[in-house]
């Protein structure tokens, strides 16, 4: 089966976060059993230039898969009708829904432009939930209230990457629950996470009077309004304890960069706020695994793939209520919290700063015996590959 993919960001990029790993899983584990062409930008995220040594527009072997790292000439409407047309494939396969140049343009194309009738399998990856939908609204809405009066949601298939995304899609009228398809995404941990499911780190505090010990606690993500780093920022402006907090990822709008900024500097004495750039893919596990609490009040997610990663080197994360990962407390591998909650994260920062020896490693230990049990998962897997084989039926 020849699966054609169109993603704004894929390896070596990795300012993009989660979703190039979901794709990069997605190939790993599937690329034995299909053809996955994808297509996707010469750069990436905000980068002004081409990746380094890099062919582009022609198809190239990328681990399991090929991949055609476009111009921004090919990047046109024309470029993009040349390439659908001229590509004898099975299904398209859209790692988002609301990106311009790789959902929205190749799906209206696939839609107008094809003689046959193949399938088109979307991937909204978070962008229905609430919150998101809120961002630029007017321009999706227009996009939703065109689908619906051109019926262009025919025939189109839907990934949902949980039960919570699931609903998220079928409230947008766009598909009925026999087109959406639950496939969580795929986690596989990396060699420097694997040394912490057979060697526990020590998370030695000392014997430091409460409120005297410094928590390390860390915000990696896209600095965005969706990942919620200036509520974050206003959460610690009320803890109490001593608490130094690291910033890593890509800026993605300087406007909302500078008032996160001045949130840092109107900091209380005993937070130390610094910002410490991006990190690529194969060092996130190992930048978290220094600190003592992950924590990204984000506004939303279809999974959040750096959350499994904090987990894999044992630390504890601490979320907001808009994720499918719930229920963290009773499972003893964080805290998800709701966002209208705003004094229960400090709280909960707080307790987490008081903590003893045998506490910290045994949150440390649930944490990695909780994502070694999901990496790789054969059901999981399995559940991606029924996806991709459903789409010859359909």
């Amino acid at each position: 089966m020849k699966i054609l993919i169109f993603s704004a960001l894929y390896l070596p990029g990795f300012k993009g976060g989660g979703p190039i790993r979901t794709l990069a899983n997605l190939v790993h584990s599937l690329g034995d059993e299909f053809e996955f062409y994808i297509v996707t930008s010469d750069r990436d995220l905000g980068s002004s230039t081409s990746y380094e040594r890099t062919q582009l527009d022609q198809w190239i072997d990328v681990g399991l898969a090929k991949v055609l790292y476009a111009s921004p000439q090919t990047l046109s409407i024309s470029g993009i009708y040349r390439l659908i047309r001229g590509f004898d494939c099975d299904a398209i396969y859209l790692n988002s829904f609301f990106g311009r140049r790789f959902s929205i343009l190749p799906f209206w194309i696939a839609k107008f432009a094809l003689v046959r009738n193949v399938p088109v399998l979307i991937a909204p990856r978070g962008e229905f939930s609430s919150a998101a939908l809120k961002i630029k609204c007017w321009r999706k809405s227009i996009f939703l209230y065109l689908l619906r009066v051109f019926r262009l949601h025919t025939n189109t298939y839907w990934q949902a990457s949980s039960e919570f995304e699931r609903l998220d899609i079928q409230r947008t009228g766009l598909a009925s629950p026999s087109k959406i398809v639950v496939a969580p995404n795929i986690f596989i941990k990396t060699a420097s996470q694997s040394r912490y499911s057979s060697e526990i780190k020590k998370l030695s505090l000392g014997s430091a009077p409460k409120f005297e010990r410094v928590l390390k606690v860390c915000f990696l993500s896209r600095i965005s309004p969706m990942k919620n780093l200036d509520y974050a920022l206003r959460v610690l402006a009320i803890v109490k304890c001593r608490l130094e907090f690291h910033i890593f990822g890509p800026v993605e709008s300087p406007e909302y960069w500078a008032e996160c900024e001045r949130l840092m500097t109107a900091l209380p004495s005993n937070i130390v706020a610094e910002y410490r750039g991006s990190v690529a893919s194969e060092n996130v596990a190992e930048t978290i695994a220094g600190y003592d609490l992950f924590f990204v009040p984000t506004r939303g997610e279809n999974y959040g793939h750096v959350f499994i990663e904090s987990l894999s080197v044992g630390v504890p994360i601490l979320l907001s209520d808009q994720t499918p990962w719930r229920s963290l407390s009773e499972k003893g591998l964080g805290w998800d919290v709701p966002l209208d909650e705003l004094g229960r994260f400090s709280e909960v920062i707080d307790a987490v700063s008081l903590l003893g020896e045998d506490e910290r490693v045994g949150f440390s230990q649930r944490c990695i015996k909780f994502a070694a049990s999901t990496s790789s998962d054969g059901v999981i897997v399995g559940k991606s590959r029924d996806m991709f084989l459903g789409l010859m039926k359909s």
